[in-house]
């Protein structure tokens, strides 16, 4: 088996972006910083070891939001790791989106609509949002981001969707106050797990297919868990 090909086929499914990517940040937010020094610790021979320093922030890169990073509460229920894999739906709903910037019910509606998805079940996927309209993704912290629309939450939400994850720095608009009473708050009432800053950039269609989260064990913190993921879609220009 060539498992250098192999490799390389699976690194294209990747979705995930960089934790030291500026462009998953907000204004003000920790940047990616990374000092390391190679040292001998051996005084016998030669046995060198990096020790290295790294500053970013919980929220850098693809994440999934905790509870805690929203609800006031001693012990919020966390999300089961089960909710991030599994059956998915990448919905490409960037061609509705005016100057506002809202990802509205009606976009999310007519491409679950396109794919023949029963509103009812929509419990079965995790559902994935491609909002930017570019091909590739900005890489500066200020660029305005869409977000959803509340009622496109609550649909989801209220229908037991699993997870729900955006190629944006929130599920909130940037401007929101309130994360405990918007989008958030929303979905940690009806158990729907958040993932924010996947990387959509290759799809350009509306598609189903299936989705794999992988947990950075040393990114994981009260507020946010970094992750790794991988979307495979049946699709003629992805196989």
């Amino acid at each position: 088996m060539n498992f250098a090909h192999l490799s390389h086929r699976l690194s294209d499914y990747r979705i995930d972006r960089s934790l030291a990517d500026a462009g998953t940040l907000f204004q003000g937010d920790t940047v990616f910083r990374n000092e390391a020094v190679v040292e001998n610790f051996n005084p016998h021979s030669t046995c060198l070891v990096t020790k290295a320093q790294q500053t970013f922030s919980s929220h850098g890169g693809t994440h999934a939001d905790k509870p805690a990073h929203f609800i006031d509460s001693p012990e919020p229920q966390e999300f089961d790791a089960s909710q991030y894999s599994g059956s998915a739906l990448l919905l490409q709903v960037s061609r509705y989106i005016q100057d506002d910037l809202i990802v509205t019910l009606i976009a999310v509606q007519a491409e679950l609509e396109h794919l023949g998805i029963q509103h009812d079940d929509v419990r079965r996927y995790r559902i994935l949002l491609r909002m930017n309209p570019d091909d590739t993704y900005s890489s500066d912290t200020k660029v305005p981001f869409a977000y959803l629309e509340k009622d496109a939450v609550a649909f989801l939400a209220e229908r037991g969707c699993p997870m729900v994850a955006v190629d944006t720095k929130s599920i909130d608009a940037e401007h929101e106050t309130c994360l405990a009473g918007a989008n958030h708050g929303l979905c940690y009432t009806h158990g729907t797990a958040i993932v924010e800053n996947v990387d959509l950039s290759a799809y350009d269609v509306s598609s189903r297919g299936e989705i794999a989260t992988f947990f950075d064990s040393t990114r994981n913190y009260t507020d946010a868990r970094g992750i790794a993921a991988m979307i495979f879609v049946p699709d003629d220009a992805h196989e």
